[in-house]
């Protein structure tokens, strides 16, 4: 476990000097310690007070630039690692001396990994302050063997000073921003390391979870008796608690620090494990680590590919330390090293690299992403308008409309689009405007779906658009006007007829995306989707793809300034971002008071500051000493409150610690009032936060967890919606115990459900919520209800609707205290009051949710009026994976693997690694044209997708707001810095500001174009001619995205000082570049041979690869003969060559660089053949393969030639780019 905490200097002074100095277990660690001359132990108070103020050793040099009071100078952070409790009772009590020694490793080698990657300063470069790595620490150790309790508790103090030296003598402070972000990874790391050292010395361990673990042999209930601070943490905040709670909760109850001397601690802890009748475990004489053989190589990727999928599942970027913990959690021995490099190999990861660290991406979320946006793309202009303009104008004349709403039902009534979206603000009346479009397409004959994420919000849009479950009607509207409407604009059904008769439930998308499609498919279907903004890339995906089957239009609804789905991806930003056609709601109907609507208004459009000041000059924040003192307020505003406006009040917490407290305070209350009567306890069960994989390994289970299988495994013994409750658990398997007390002992590959299970209390009067949905028994995950009376171990309900059942208490149910939600939760909900308790997890989209429940009160509570501001102001949104592929690039960050058209590598790992320390100087393309005639040759591409389908999928053009154009000052500068010659970096400033360069650089980028671009010359013999040699064209996909949009400037250049893209012209531009594209498919016919080689280079003896037929041979020849004539022409100044041409050739275009890989080499070790149209290589040197990649990694392996064009000036380059213009187009320098 480790702990992090800041310390000013006043602080560390006071704390190690009187608390550690004197106990002699201290020493000073790290490189900028040596450097400081500070080795050994820590035995002088005035040297430690010295550098803990920012000085030299001796107090005479000042290192810190600032001068601070000890009060508020930052003397560093106070990393604290501690031991398990049975490696603290094992090493303490039962005298094992060596685990001191194992612990001392285990700490120092975590220090090592933070020195090593966390060891930042920031220094200003005019008006930005980058991170830079400094590799050097100054750090004090302080071992302590205590808790507060006086038991024992064996853990170290790592004071990280803020000092670290960047030049030589030059100190600056340490930013210590890293270490806070990667603890959970530190502290896994220093578990890991320990659990190695322990097993060396001889002791089984047993996995407890979360990176944890303990000596084989212990009882709970003993370390547990020895575990006072932890208990009394863990009634504080509960046993599923974030550790982000349990150090605040260990922060709140600290007591005053004894001091007793060590000797007399253990002397009482062996008198108290004596009477408590402890065993203490005994080391076998030989170690006990895993075999060797299982020492993780990574060879196979099996575990790696686990954490691939655990990180993927939730997020589509994640950081390495993310793959790190999880494969470390397993306590087997890993070489960090090795990993990183198994990291960087593996062929699913797309890195991305940034001032924070690596992150990565995955091939499948680009894919899958990719995929998504082109069935959205195929659905346009691909369906009947449902109501002509002129019929539609006078059927809205009767109904009251905001503009946005009528906008909205206009475009889903008029488009010819499958696939579009309305984008609404929070209270936009999205609800409202749905239910009149679901009217008119009714009446024309359309059949109306509903779906939603969760089935309570599938229920809400059910009821707004008043369908039954088949999707028809249940009653006509009587009243499509303005009579009927609720105080918001929306039409009361209640007032009309029953609520079950008015429509009912509609789908969840994961009910429909289970379903078997139908045999028929129903014609005229419209599905609508609410909360869109909640739905996963994953379900998105399946969405479209069932949509597109059944031939069904979809209009999704949301708001991308909401909160995200929990899984990985955000598709209704993606998809907007693409070009889906939009609607937008931007007004709020429901603030029904001025500044709560100027303060909502404010935060939807991103003004945070502006928002956060209205509601504070209006007493909306309310500011609290504490976090118990922020809960106790809470409780005493809502219990002040009638019981009716109770009803109509929100409570939201951050966290669902926090809302479990705030309930807890509540229930009290009521209880004390009468309010709640006549309790019992119920066994709650709650889906335990577990990703797919985790399910898979027994660690992440514990006894007494329940387990119910999603299918009949009659084999095992296991049916289908059992609970099966763990008794009993090893590395592969668990013993779990049904109701009828019946055992079955397990393996974890099968389907299940896992949850944790805990007494809660139930009284007449309590407002419940179920939490799982389950269809048998009617019962929607979120749908809340009233205990209406409690008699012995039965309980009768009442839901809003008047229903009402009976349950029975003595079996465990899916069911929670409903008074406080978390902000997630809250989302789609209204109150008239909202109470808000703020904390750390606050973020922009949570804020906006959270003051956007409101009508007409709004009380936000925070310890730190500032520190909220701050949290508010970053955004938590869901990344998109082309998103981050496309700001990596725009940042000039090099991607060390390209994203593919497959999920199979078509390269070695090896090779994968030249590519990345390799640098490829980027050149100015040539500019070719070829004749009408040039006709694109047939695809022999070796990966499954066509590639062309991925490229050309997202070329139209945007709006000018959708997406402002990139400063050009800012890539001129950068074309400046990484062109090869000052002509082409010139040349590549000039067309750097276009929208639709952009999209075409985002297009290439999705494609892989930009990876390894591989050609051979010449590789037939007996057909034409063989060249001798074989040439690698390589680029990066930064700097081939710059050529290709110089290349599409060419077309699309129009008005450039109003920067306008008409759409009028979009299609003939469309069409010019998508055929020239096609040209570029003999490029993937070229680029076989490479690929197919580096399989040889691995170790196949022979690779047959397709060869290029006669037409093909000459189509080569011809293209080399013109870029000849180019190039010469090009060179004399000739204006010529560009008359009459009417396509681009981008083949030669894209690669402008020619690479000698060490040819006589090639050909002396494989042998060419022919067989059938077909070039076979043979390697004849099996016995070192790997001597090809060495020869062509080398910086003196590469010998570069300069390009086509790099021999001309500016001048001539600039005549020839004006010549492939319209004659009416103007070139600006």
């Amino acid at each position: 476990m480790l702990t992090c905490k800041t310390l000013t200097s006043a602080q560390a002074t006071n704390y190690f000097v009187k608390g550690y100095l004197v106990e002699e277990n201290s020493r000073w660690y790290g490189k900028g310690a040596a450097k400081l001359s500070l080795v050994g132990e820590i035995d002088n108070e005035t040297v430690f007070a010295n550098v803990v103020m920012g000085y030299s050793p001796d107090g005479r040099r000042k290192l810190s630039e600032k001068e601070l009071p000890q009060e508020k100078r930052r003397a560093g952070v106070d990393c604290t690692l501690s031991a398990p409790k049975s490696v603290s009772m094992t090493a303490l009590v039962a005298g094992d001396d060596r685990l001191f020694q194992a612990r001392q490793i285990a700490v120092e080698k975590t220090l090592a990994v933070i020195e090593e990657r966390y060891a930042q300063t920031r220094v200003r470069e005019g008006n930005d302050r980058n991170i830079v790595k400094t590799g050097n620490l100054v750090v004090a150790q302080f071992d302590h063997i205590e808790t507060r309790e006086l038991d024992f508790h064996l853990h170290t103090h790592c004071l990280i000073m803020n000092l670290t030296e960047l030049k030589r003598g030059k100190w600056y402070s340490h930013h210590n921003d890293a270490i806070f972000e990667n603890k959970k990874f530190l502290g896994t790391l220093y578990q890991h390391y320990l659990a190695i050292e322990v097993q060396k010395l001889g002791y089984e361990i047993e996995d407890k979870g979360k990176g944890q673990f303990e000596i084989k042999g212990y009882q709970t209930k003993d370390l547990e008796h020895f575990s006072k601070r932890r208990q009394q943490i863990l009634e504080l905040v509960g046993k599923d608690s974030l550790w982000t709670d349990r150090e605040k909760a260990w922060n709140n109850c600290r007591k005053k620090k004894q001091v007793v001397h060590p000797d007399d601690l253990k002397a009482n802890w062996f008198e108290e494990a004596k009477l408590l009748g402890i065993q203490f475990v005994q080391p076998s004489s030989s170690p006990k680590l895993p075999d060797s053989s299982e020492e993780c190589s990574f060879e196979n990727y099996n575990s790696l590919n686990d954490a691939i999928a655990h990180c993927s599942e939730r997020n589509v970027a994640f950081k390495k330390e993310a793959l790190e913990t999880f494969i470390l959690s397993e306590h087997r021995p890993v070489d960090l090293a090795t990993l990183d490099n198994a990291i960087a190999a593996h062929p699913e990861l797309i890195a991305l690299p940034s001032e924070k660290g690596m992150y990565y991406t995955t091939q499948t979320a680009v894919l899958r992403e990719l995929s998504t946006i082109k069935l959205m793309q195929e659905g346009k202009d691909t369906v009947q308008a449902i109501l002509n303009s002129k019929i539609l104008q006078e059927q809205l004349a009767t109904i009251s409309l905001t503009q946005g709403q009528k906008e909205a039902v206009t475009t889903a009534l008029t488009t010819t689009d499958q696939v579009i979206a309305w984008q609404g603000v929070a209270g936009a009346g999205k609800t409202y405007a749905l239910n009149h479009f679901s009217q008119l397409s009714q009446n024309q004959g359309y059949l109306i779906k509903g779906f939603a994420p969760s089935a309570e919000a599938a229920k809400v849009l059910g009821n707004s658009l008043n369908i039954n479950k088949s999707g028809q009607p249940s009653k006509k509207l009587i009243n499509s006007g303005t009579h009927g409407l609720s105080e918001q604009g929306c039409l009361d059904l209640s007032s009309f007829f029953p609520r079950d008769e008015v429509g009912i439930e509609a789908n969840t998308v994961a009910s429909l995306l289970c379903s078997k499609p139908p045999e028929t498919i129903e014609p005229n279907q419209i599905w609508i989707v609410d909360e869109a903004g909640l739905l996963s890339a994953a379900s998105a995906h399946q969405l479209l793809e069932r949509a597109k089957d059944e031939k069904a239009r979809i209009i999704f609804v949301g708001d991308t300034r909401q909160l995200s789905a929990v899984e990985a991806g955000n598709p209704f930003k993606t998809l907007q971002s693409a070009g889906m056609t939009t609607a937008y709601m931007d007004q709020s109907l429901r603030q029904r008071v001025e500044h709560l609507q100027l303060a909502v208004d404010a935060i939807a459009r991103g003004e945070i500051n502006t928002g956060f000041e209205i509601l504070d000059r209006n007493g909306c924040i309310q500011l609290t000493t504490d976090d118990q003192d922020k809960a106790k307020t809470i409780v005493s505003d809502y219990i002040a409150l009638s019981p009716d406006e109770r009803a109509k009040t929100l409570i939201v917490a951050g966290t669902n610690q926090e809302r479990l407290e705030i309930t807890a305070q509540i229930r009290e209350k009521l209880i004390e009032e009468g309010s709640l009567t006549n309790s019992n306890e119920v066994t709650k069960l709650k889906a335990k936060n577990l990703t797919t994989i985790q399910m898979k390994y027994a660690h992440h289970l514990a006894i007494n967890d329940v387990v119910m299988p999603t299918k009949d495994y009659k084999r095992r013994g296991l049916e289908k919606g059992k609970f099966y409750t763990i008794i009993a658990k090893d590395e592969d398997s668990i013993t779990s115990r049904n109701s009828e007390g019946f055992e079955v002992t397990t393996g974890l590959g099968f389907e299940k459900a896992i949850y944790t299970q805990n007494q809660i209390e139930i009284a007449k009067g309590d407002r419940l919520k179920w939490i799982k949905n389950d269809r048998s028994l009617e019962r929607r995950n979120g749908q809340e209800f009233r205990v209406t009376q409690v008699e012995g171990m039965r309980a009768t309900i009442a839901y809003d609707d008047g229903k009402s059942e009976i349950l029975d208490l003595t079996q465990p149910l899916h069911l929670d205290h409903a008074l406080v939600t978390t902000t997630y939760s809250s989302q789609g909900k209204t109150a008239d009051r909202v109470l808000i308790s703020a904390d750390y997890t606050i973020a922009q989209e949570s804020l906006y949710v959270a003051v956007s429940r409101s009508k007409y009160n709004l009380k936000l509570y925070t310890t730190d009026k500032e520190e909220l501001l701050k949290c508010a102001k970053q955004s938590k949104a869901k990344e998109n994976p082309l998103e981050l592929v496309r700001a990596a690039a725009r940042n000039g960050e090099r991607l060390t693997q390209p994203v593919k058209e497959d999920k199979i590598s078509v390269s070695s790992p090896e090779k994968k690694v030249v590519a990345e320390t390799q640098e490829i100087k980027p050149q100015q393309p040539s500019i070719l044209r070829v004749p009408v005639a040039f006709a694109p040759l047939v695809e022999q591409s070796i990966v499954s997708k066509n590639p062309l389908e991925l490229l050309t999928q997202n070329y139209e053009p945007r709006n000018e707001t959708d997406q402002p154009s990139a400063p050009v000052n800012r890539d001129r500068e950068t074309a400046r810095k990484s062109g090869k010659s000052n002509q082409s970096a010139s040349v590549t400033a000039y067309h750097t500001d276009s929208g639709n360069l952009e999209r075409l650089h985002e297009a290439i980028n999705r494609n892989a174009i930009a990876g390894v671009i591989v050609r051979f010359r010449g590789v037939v013999e007996g057909i034409n001619r063989i060249n001798q040699q074989l040439h690698d064209g390589i680029k990066s996909n930064i700097d081939l995205a710059r050529a290709i949009e110089n290349l599409n400037e060419q077309f699309n250049h129009r008005d450039q000082k109003t920067k306008r893209c008409s759409r009028d012209e979009s299609p003939n531009t469309e069409q010019k570049l998508v055929e020239a594209i096609k040209q570029r498919q003999i490029a993937q016919s070229l680029k076989n041979p490479l690929a197919q080689l580096s399989q040889v280079v691995q170790g196949l003896e022979t690779v047959k690869i397709p060869a290029l037929d006669t037409d093909q041979i000459q189509i080569l020849e011809q293209t080399f003969k013109q870029i000849e004539q180019a190039k010469r022409k090009s060179a004399e100044g000739s204006s010529t060559y560009a008359q009459g041409q009417q396509q681009v050739d981008f083949l030669f275009s894209l690669c402008v660089e020619y690479i000698d890989a060490h040819d006589d080499w090639i050909l002396g070790n494989y042998q060419f053949s022919f067989d059938s149209q077909t070039l076979v290589l043979t390697c004849q040197n099996q016995s070192n393969p790997s001597e090809f990649l060495r020869a062509v990694g080398t910086e003196d392996g590469w010998e570069y030639q300069e390009g086509l064009l790099a021999e001309l000036n500016e001048e001539d380059l600039f005549e020839l780019l004006q010549e492939l213009l319209e004659p009416e187009d103007e070139l600006e320098r």
